[in-house]
């Protein structure tokens, strides 16, 4: 079987890796794959090593990779007529769309393929697009979590619509028992955007600081983003310096989970968190806002600790019960369970399976 998958970018971000994954795991399923990317991550104020990380991934493991050039932005005939060229030289049976943008192109170009589309959040984005012209050109519509099937199927029918949750590649992560040790390393991962809501951490953190004031504990936020110098201020504002590091974009992540106790993602909205996913394969403990596909990710609180969204007193109240408690509710035979079904390899055969229906009811 022959393979586009369309991404926005290789820069860092959580759609960006699931995508690279995704397509190393169909390509050592025996499939031909290639990655078209939109924007180069130096065009889009993401991290250059870190595309250049992914590429190189990608390129070891007989992938190719075709970028269409953040400039074709502005002239959409250009983005056209690339991918038209890399349609036309790799003659796809399956087009697989990471962006809407890829998937108004793709419904213009003519070919013997299958058009699919996962839309990596909770729910359906501008819904009229789809509602009044791409749904009929896109084939299957690849949800990732229960809220966002749900949001779709009101908008299509239940047989255009499926739901596969992400993967990770396990053996990247090392567990790490931690069910005694206490509490005093806090950890989040995740591009500074609103939608991660640091804010919110940090305005915690300076409650716990003035309720405790002789617990040592210190918040490290990893990543980078649009919202780096507001939060820096913030945090000087608040008199944080001492107990709230900045460490910008890393790339040794499991490093990081094996070395801090909690992990926060107390997002305002998810699709199925990568990075959650990387940290319950850590053992870390977890709190999490009930969002997206969280809850199932963590077995509805089995394996983590779930708050409302937005809520600051949940929050408060769920990292003042594991800074004072011992206990972790994860064990290395739980999360083992629960990484089968978020292995990269069992999401890479769930999409070749869908894939292979597709193509025999042609």
């Amino acid at each position: 079987m022959k393979i586009l998958q369309l991404v926005s970018s290789l820069g860092i971000g959580g759609a960006e890796k699931f995508v690279s994954d995704l397509a190393i795991a169909q390509r050592s399923l025996g499939h031909d794959v290639v990655v078209v990317v939109l924007d180069r991550a130096i065009d889009i104020g993401k991290d250059t090593e870190y595309e250049k990380k992914l590429y190189n991934k990608l390129i070891m493991n007989n992938i190719k990779v075709e970028f269409i050039g953040y400039k074709a932005r502005k002239k959409p005939y250009e983005i056209y007529k690339k991918l038209k060229a890399i349609i036309d030289k790799y003659r796809p049976n399956i087009i697989h769309s990471h962006l809407i943008w890829w998937s108004i192109f793709v419904s213009i170009i003519p070919g013997d393929y299958k058009h699919l589309f996962t839309q990596h959040i909770n729910i359906i984005k501008r819904k009229i697009w789809h509602r009044l012209y791409l749904k009929y050109f896109i084939d299957k519509y690849i949800t990732i979590c229960d809220e966002a099937y749900n949001d779709a199927i009101q908008l299509f029918s239940s047989s255009k619509v499926c739901k596969i949750i992400n993967g990770v590649v396990n053996n990247d992560f090392l567990f790490k028992d931690r069910s005694s040790d206490k509490v005093t390393q806090l950890v989040t991962i995740s591009r500074l955007t609103d939608q991660k809501n640091h804010k919110l951490i940090i305005n915690v953190i300076s409650k716990l600081k003035n309720d405790y004031p002789n617990l040592n504990f210190k918040l490290n936020i990893i990543g980078d983003g649009p919202l780096l110098n507001e939060l820096s201020l913030h945090v000087d504002f608040l008199k944080l310096g001492n107990n709230v590091k900045f460490h910008g974009t890393q790339s040794n992540v499991s490093d990081f989970l094996l070395s801090n106790d909690l992990y926060l993602l107390p997002s305002k909205m998810e699709g199925f968190s990568i990075a959650l996913i990387e940290a319950l394969s850590s053992g870390i403990r977890i709190i999490a806002s009930d969002v997206g596909g969280n809850s199932e990710t963590l077995n509805n609180g089995e394996l983590g600790i779930l708050v409302s969204k937005n809520d600051f007193h949940e929050l408060y109240d769920a990292i003042c019960y594991c800074l004072n408690s011992n206990s972790s509710n994860n064990n290395e035979e739980q999360v083992k369970k629960k990484m089968v079904e978020l292995s990269i390899e069992t999401c890479a055969y769930k999409h070749i399976r869908i894939y292979d229906d597709l193509l025999k009811n042609n």
